[in-house]
């Protein structure tokens, strides 16, 4: 072939290519801005390891081997691409530049072919035989592969008849195969080719969850009239390069309680209707069906699990903001709790979901020998107890603020309430998606605060913990929020916390449950076990899906006061999960996993299985 011709045929080829990249990219360029080249160091430190490591691929220990052979093997083949393209365009091989390591080189590219050939026979096999059910089985999948098939055999091809002239023809057809798939690239899963990495280097370095500012004073914000408008109106360049970069690996799915309980959200579904619809003029129309949007419980399992780190959770609550502030379509059953909250003149009503009055939110403390200082009543003390919603209000619950004030006061901590001062944080309303009335509930909170020189805050719910110590600090929040299991391993660190002796109970079993807000928001994981290691002399049960692959109870998210109707409860299913353990005791360190785990215990009748609180525990 004409040397010219293949320069001609290669331009034409490269100019197609940059065209359709172009294309896609001028919708990324175009979103929202948003600084994500702070901490340069972070950022390339988290590409080494996650990118070019692979670190989040090998969650799936037999798939994750295979795709980093691919990886690997097309970076180490990289060079021999660059070579096909110089000996067939110029006429000039790099081979012969290099010497005798070129021909060392070509030798370890063809070991390196038949990697990579193992490895796409085994995607396939996965696609066409086991096909998992996260996986998005279509004839994308299958062509990509088949291209990566047609590369590697014209390599090895090539250069096995090093002297022969039907090198010359594959080292053409290779290039031609090279130019087509390329072509495909813009149009195909594969694209995340070229957009993983970008992806992974651009994560967000913010607390895990984070959400996007939405200033409530802006009307645009409110303007749209479907979710694609507002999704155009409030995505930043990033959250759209998120769309266009997600490979369809379905590891979301996989790991999405919701989905697990056979019900129909799909993180990988959401984040690839977003993709279509913002990559496209014409259509216009909503992304999210209303089931499948309040079926999620934040527990963030999605986003963690996402190779390319992804953020599912700010697009899902993107979405819910659209649902709840402008469709108005919330679930019916959350009225009453947020009418119990707050009024629709945005109004503080009771304060908190369950309607208690301010004069019963103190009853809990009722049974107590020793004084419980109130804020309002100017009493000095050191560090507020954040009780929250639950711990005033449910008889269940109120056995936690009262073990941890007992821990407390005998550890010697000056604490106190703010009693009928306390108002609900907002956390499971802004997760609903309105973010008015959070914004309202917070910034009161946070006068409430000042007002009276609060510093520390302990609180023994996850979900108010995160909202108090990342959340609050958006609209001037600025406190020490501790986690009451982190704060008393803190005493028990310096030797000044005062729970008794330690049992024995080497006869019995116990299983922990890690709380999503807890331990994938905050990583907490070690200071629970270590509390009760240091309470009860017995065997610590650890079970497949604890610590990072912790499974949701499915109370997050607002689900708490949502009615779930569709598959099976997700707190049965993770009750299930903990008594494979078969445990006496289940502890747990979130009022709400505390709650639902109850709630489906009773239908088991297991009298000998308890659900307890850590503070219970250290009380024994």
């Amino acid at each position: 072939m004409n040397i010219n011709f293949a320069l001609i045929v290669f331009a034409i080829g490269l100019a197609v290519f940059f065209y359709n990249a172009t294309k896609k990219i001028s919708i990324i360029w175009k979103a929202k801005p948003e600084n994500r080249f702070d901490k340069l160091f972070t950022r390339f430190k988290g590409l080494l390891i996650f990118g070019f490591g692979q670190k989040r691929v090998f969650r799936n220990r037999l798939a994750g081997i295979m795709h980093a052979a691919l990886f690997w093997g097309f970076l180490l083949l990289f060079l021999v691409n660059v070579n096909f393209a110089s000996e067939i365009l110029f006429n000039y091989s790099l081979m012969h530049f290099l010497g005798k390591a070129g021909n060392d080189y070509l030798k370890l590219c063809q070991v390196t072919s038949i990697i990579v050939l193992l490895s796409v026979f085994y995607f396939i096999y996965r696609r066409i035989i086991t096909k998992p059910k996260e996986l998005t089985l279509d004839w994308d999948g299958l062509i990509c592969l088949f291209f990566i098939i047609g590369l590697k055999a014209s390599d090895l091809y090539a250069n096995t008849f090093i002297t022969s002239q039907n090198k010359i023809y594959a080292e053409y057809g290779h290039l031609l195969i090279l130019l087509i798939f390329l072509n495909y690239m813009p149009f195909s899963k594969y694209l995340h080719i070229f957009l993983s990495l970008p992806n992974i280097f651009f994560r967000s370095l913010k607390s895990f969850g984070c959400l996007p500012y939405f200033n409530i004073e802006d009307e645009e914000n409110l303007t749209a009239e479907n979710q694609k408008d507002f999704c155009l109106t409030r995505f930043s360049w990033k959250q759209t390069l998120d769309t266009f970069a997600c490979m369809r690996c379905g590891r979301c799915d996989a790991n999405c309680p919701a989905n697990a309980s056979d019900k129909s959200l799909s993180p990988k579904t959401i984040i690839q209707n977003l993709h279509k619809q913002l990559a496209r003029k014409k259509e216009n129309q909503n992304i999210v069906s209303s089931t499948d949007l309040w079926a999620c419980t934040t527990c963030g399992s999605c986003q963690q699990n996402c190779p390319i780190f992804i953020e599912h959770l700010p697009k899902i609550i993107e979405l819910r903001r659209f649902q709840s502030m402008i469709s108005g379509d919330l679930p019916p059953e959350t009225q009453s709790a947020l009418e119990n909250v707050i009024s629709a003149e945005d109004q503080i009503k009771f304060g908190n979901p369950y309607g208690t009055q301010k004069e019963q939110k103190e009853n809990w403390t009722k049974t107590f020998s020793f004084p419980l200082p109130k804020i309002y009543e100017n009493q000095k003390f050191d560090i507020l107890l954040w009780v929250g919603c639950g711990g005033a209000s449910d008889g269940r619950l109120q056995k936690i603020p009262q073990n941890l004030s007992r821990i407390l006061y005998n550890s010697g901590v000056k604490f106190g309430i703010l009693g009928k001062e306390e108002i609900c944080c907002g956390e499971w309303i802004r997760k609903l998606g309105l973010e008015h009335l959070f914004q309202t509930i917070a910034k009161k909170n946070i006068a409430t605060f000042k007002q009276y020189g609060v510093k520390e805050i302990i609180s023994f719910c996850p979900h108010c913990y995160n909202s108090l110590k990342n959340e609050y600090t958006e609209f001037g929040g600025d406190f020490k929020v501790w986690h009451h299991t982190e704060f008393l391993a803190n005493l028990m660190q310096r030797k000044k916390l005062n729970i008794g002796k330690t049992k024995d109970f080497s006869l019995k079993n116990i299983v922990y449950h890690d709380p999503c807000y807890l331990g994938r928001y905050n990583n907490i994981y070690e200071e629970p076990r270590s509390l009760i290691d240091r309470k009860i002399y017995t065997n610590i049960k650890e079970i497949k899906q604890s610590r990072e692959d912790s499974f949701c109870c499915g109370g997050g998210g607002g689900r708490a006061f949502m009615e779930e109707n569709e598959g099976r409860k997700i707190s049965d299913l993770r009750l299930e999960q903990l008594l494979e353990s078969d445990p006496d005791i289940i502890a747990t360190a979130c009022p709400f996993c505390h709650t639902m785990l109850s709630d489906s215990l009773k239908k088991k009748n297991l009298e000998n299985t308890k659900i307890m609180d850590i503070t219970e525990i250290l009380n024994l």
